[in-house]
């Protein structure tokens, strides 16, 4: 029993961390560009759930730099936010 919750485990935390490495592993993570103006096309993968509808979108790296910047800001906020709240029953 004891061996079938640690693989559980182990399996749900490959599940968690995967994602994960995908996203750093994505084009919109690249460095900058010397050249803000230049344009760059990112090939977006398909919606959840589909293996079509993958798509490509350009604009310049600018644009892509600010859209990165925006989803960090996003992201920190809601994590500063969660650190906020408490858990209910406590």
């Amino acid at each position: 029993m004891r061996t079938q919750a640690l693989l559980v485990l182990a399996i749900s935390c490959v599940a968690f961390v995967s994602p994960s490495l995908a996203q750093t592993a994505s084009p919109a993570a690249a460095p900058t560009s010397a050249d803000p103006d230049r344009v760059v096309c990112h090939s977006l993968p398909p919606p959840t759930g589909s293996r079509l509808g993958s798509r490509s979108v350009c604009r310049s790296q600018r644009e892509w730099d600010q859209i990165r910047q925006h989803d960090a800001e996003v992201l920190n906020s809601m994590q500063m936010k969660g650190m906020e709240t408490t858990p209910p029953g406590h």
